[in-house]
Protein backbone atom coordinates (compact mmCIF):
# COMPACT_ATOMS: atom_id res chain seq x y z
CA UNK A 1 0.00 0.00 0.00
CA UNK A 2 1.48 3.56 -1.08
CA UNK A 3 2.39 5.41 2.24
CA UNK A 4 1.38 9.05 2.82
CA UNK A 5 3.71 10.96 0.01
CA UNK A 6 2.92 8.21 -2.36
CA UNK A 7 -0.92 9.25 -1.99
CA UNK A 8 -0.54 12.45 -1.86
CA UNK A 9 1.28 12.04 -5.75
CA UNK A 10 -1.42 9.76 -6.52
CA UNK A 11 -4.22 12.04 -5.67
CA UNK A 12 -2.49 14.79 -7.56
CA UNK A 13 -2.38 12.56 -10.57
CA UNK A 14 -5.82 11.99 -10.50
CA UNK A 15 -7.02 15.13 -9.76
CA UNK A 16 -5.49 16.64 -12.54
CA UNK A 17 -8.02 15.11 -15.08
CA UNK A 18 -10.80 16.36 -12.41
CA UNK A 19 -11.58 19.90 -11.90
CA UNK A 20 -10.61 20.18 -8.04
CA UNK A 21 -12.02 23.16 -5.97
CA UNK A 22 -9.06 25.35 -4.54
CA UNK A 23 -10.51 24.33 -1.12
CA UNK A 24 -9.51 20.78 -1.31
CA UNK A 25 -6.72 19.62 0.56
CA UNK A 26 -5.19 16.57 -0.58
CA UNK A 27 -2.83 16.71 1.86
CA UNK A 28 -5.69 16.51 4.52
CA UNK A 29 -7.20 13.05 2.02
CA UNK A 30 -4.19 11.49 1.60
CA UNK A 31 -3.62 11.16 5.57
CA UNK A 32 -7.45 10.22 6.37
CA UNK A 33 -6.83 7.42 3.58
CA UNK A 34 -4.15 5.60 5.06
CA UNK A 35 -4.62 1.55 4.02
CA UNK A 36 -6.34 2.74 0.51
CA UNK A 37 -4.84 1.34 -2.70
CA UNK A 38 -3.92 3.81 -5.76
CA UNK A 39 -7.23 2.27 -7.55
CA UNK A 40 -8.81 3.15 -3.92
CA UNK A 41 -8.32 6.55 -4.30
CA UNK A 42 -8.80 6.97 -8.01
CA UNK A 43 -12.10 5.67 -7.41
CA UNK A 44 -12.51 8.12 -4.12
CA UNK A 45 -11.85 11.04 -6.42
CA UNK A 46 -13.49 9.98 -9.52
CA UNK A 47 -16.76 9.64 -7.21
CA UNK A 48 -16.49 12.64 -5.61
CA UNK A 49 -16.50 14.42 -9.07
CA UNK A 50 -19.50 12.42 -10.16
CA UNK A 51 -21.58 13.11 -7.02
CA UNK A 52 -20.71 17.01 -7.80
CA UNK A 53 -22.16 16.19 -11.04
CA UNK A 54 -24.87 14.81 -10.16
CA UNK A 55 -26.05 17.34 -7.51
CA UNK A 56 -25.49 20.50 -10.29
CA UNK A 57 -27.47 18.25 -13.02
CA UNK A 58 -30.20 18.20 -9.92
CA UNK A 59 -29.69 21.71 -9.10
CA UNK A 60 -30.14 22.71 -13.07
CA UNK A 61 -33.33 20.55 -13.33
CA UNK A 62 -34.60 22.01 -10.26
CA UNK A 63 -34.25 25.43 -11.76
CA UNK A 64 -35.59 24.61 -14.70
CA UNK A 65 -38.58 23.48 -13.51
CA UNK A 66 -39.12 26.73 -11.21
CA UNK A 67 -38.72 28.95 -14.23
CA UNK A 68 -41.45 26.56 -16.27
CA UNK A 69 -43.56 26.75 -13.63
CA UNK A 70 -43.54 30.26 -12.78
CA UNK A 71 -43.99 31.56 -16.38
CA UNK A 72 -46.88 29.55 -16.98
CA UNK A 73 -46.14 29.40 -20.81
CA UNK A 74 -46.91 27.50 -22.98
CA UNK A 75 -44.19 24.26 -23.51
CA UNK A 76 -41.53 24.82 -25.61
CA UNK A 77 -41.32 21.93 -28.78
CA UNK A 78 -38.46 21.84 -30.95
CA UNK A 79 -36.67 19.30 -33.06
CA UNK A 80 -33.23 18.36 -33.28
CA UNK A 81 -32.09 17.93 -36.56
CA UNK A 82 -28.73 16.39 -37.62
CA UNK A 83 -27.48 13.69 -40.24
CA UNK A 84 -26.92 9.94 -39.09
CA UNK A 85 -23.27 10.89 -37.89
CA UNK A 86 -24.17 12.81 -35.22
CA UNK A 87 -26.90 11.24 -34.24
CA UNK A 88 -26.96 10.73 -30.21
CA UNK A 89 -29.42 9.79 -27.47
CA UNK A 90 -29.76 12.93 -25.23
CA UNK A 91 -29.59 12.99 -21.83
CA UNK A 92 -32.52 14.42 -19.52
CA UNK A 93 -30.16 17.41 -18.73
CA UNK A 94 -29.32 18.06 -21.73
CA UNK A 95 -32.97 17.98 -22.76
CA UNK A 96 -33.46 20.43 -19.52
CA UNK A 97 -30.36 23.21 -20.47
CA UNK A 98 -31.98 22.94 -24.25
CA UNK A 99 -34.88 23.56 -22.83
CA UNK A 100 -33.94 25.97 -20.56
CA UNK A 101 -31.97 28.11 -23.08
CA UNK A 102 -34.71 27.85 -25.43
CA UNK A 103 -36.73 29.55 -22.94
CA UNK A 104 -34.56 32.54 -22.54
CA UNK A 105 -34.06 33.37 -26.09
CA UNK A 106 -38.24 33.36 -26.16
CA UNK A 107 -38.42 35.39 -23.11
CA UNK A 108 -35.75 37.71 -24.67
CA UNK A 109 -37.69 37.93 -28.38
CA UNK A 110 -40.41 38.73 -26.41
CA UNK A 111 -38.97 41.74 -24.86
CA UNK A 112 -36.99 43.03 -27.46
CA UNK A 113 -40.68 43.12 -29.74
CA UNK A 114 -42.31 44.62 -26.95
CA UNK A 115 -39.58 47.51 -26.88
CA UNK A 116 -39.42 47.52 -30.62
CA UNK A 117 -43.57 47.77 -30.96
CA UNK A 118 -43.55 50.14 -28.11
CA UNK A 119 -40.79 52.42 -29.95
CA UNK A 120 -42.56 52.46 -33.16
CA UNK A 121 -46.04 53.76 -31.15
CA UNK A 122 -44.23 56.57 -29.66
CA UNK A 123 -42.39 57.59 -33.09
CA UNK A 124 -45.68 57.34 -34.57
CA UNK A 125 -47.56 59.71 -32.44
CA UNK A 126 -44.84 62.26 -32.56
CA UNK A 127 -45.04 62.68 -36.64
Amino acid sequence: MPDLEERKDILRAVGQRVSLSPSVDLSDIAAATDGFSGADLQALVYNAHLETIHASIASASNETRTIGTLSEEEPIEFIAVGGSSTAKVSSKAERSALEKRLRQIKQVSKTQVGSVKAEAATTKKKV
